[in-house]
């Protein structure tokens, strides 16, 4: 059976729309791998007149103890993916993760995010989607802080929150890392990078490229070999 607190899913051929709105507190005892607290999933069939939505609004603390769990996980097919997030999220996959195909995503944070093990925020917007993180928040993490992959679309993060980062391994590690067609960060908080990693990477993988990259925050470093802001333009190896 499931493993998620929350479940929720709509599949159609018109506008799929699920929504969940909570502000009960969620505690997952379930010590297997890859439960979820919050699942959402839209999607809508191709040809559709509209697209679908996923939605979370979230006001109650979540804490998952198994491995590699995972917080809110957002999905959407043709469907646009939305999250508001106000309270404390402690797990240790990735805190929030959302991921659409052939829609947008916008990921609003205020609440404390920990991950032990991944991200505090994960996003993906296949083909032209586009992606919008906005933190306001501390966010902890081993792998990365924020990470946003918009493949053809706009990455664009802002940031407010400290962010301190562990290990930092792997193509989606940093403090803030964002991809896509045009990519805009502006970064207001206190980046701390335990091991190696970016602070804040932004990296523009289309022909007609655009990385803009507004850094308010102090930068500590644990690596002298990594780069504390990396921007690139017409990049394809991601």
């Amino acid at each position: 059976g499931r493993r998620e607190a929350i479940y929720a899913l709509a599949y159609g051929a018109g506008d799929s729309f699920a929504q969940v709105v909570n502000s009960g507190a969620i505690l997952l005892n379930e010590k297997s791998s890859y439960t979820r607290a919050v699942y959402i999933d839209a999607a809508t069939e191709l040809g559709a007149p509209e697209w679908g939505r996923a939605q979370l609004t979230n006001r109650a603390e979540i804490v998952s103890l198994g491995t590699n769990n995972a917080g809110v996980v957002m999905s959407g097919t043709r469907a646009n993916v939305l999250v508001d997030n106000s309270a404390a999220i402690r797990v240790q996959g990735a805190a929030i993760e959302a991921r659409s195909s052939d829609g947008n995503v916008n990921v609003r944070n205020t609440g404390a995010l920990t991950s032990t093990l991944q991200h505090g925020v994960l996003a993906y917007a296949d083909r032209t989607g586009d992606i919008l993180i906005d933190n306001d928040a501390a966010i902890t993490a081993q792998v990365g802080g924020i990470y946003a992959n918009a493949a053809g679309g706009v990455a664009e993060v802002v940031n407010r929150g400290a962010l301190s980062v562990g290990t930092a391994i792997g193509a989606t590690a940093g403090g803030i890392v964002a991809l896509g067609g045009r990519v805009a960060m502006v970064n207001h908080g206190d980046i701390t990078m335990s091991s190696a990693g970016s602070a804040l990477m932004g990296i523009s993988k289309s022909s007609d490229s655009d990385v803009r990259i507004t850094n308010h925050g102090a930068i500590a470093m644990g690596n002298s070999s990594a780069a504390a802001i990396v921007a690139s333009a017409g990049f394809s190896g991601y």
